[in-house]
């Protein structure tokens, strides 16, 4: 099961968490419970990548100047 679950896990950049690697794997045939690929997970290291800072300073013209 193990094995499953990394691939899985792989498969998806390291961005699935347990929830979406147990759905994965019930689409693909295997027949677990979320709980248990969550320990699974836990134990074999296989954590979700927290997602890159999202900027909003894309304007192409502030609101304001800064005053010096």
């Amino acid at each position: 099961m193990t094995a499953q679950i990394t691939e899985v896990h792989t498969r998806s950049g390291g961005l699935y968490s347990a929830p979406r690697v147990h759905a994965a794997l019930l689409r693909d045939g295997h027949s677990c419970g979320r709980r248990r690929v969550a320990r699974l997970m836990r134990g074999h290291r296989s954590h979700r990548l927290a997602p890159q800072a999202r900027t909003t300073d894309h304007h192409p013209r502030p609101s304001r100047t800064n005053p010096t």
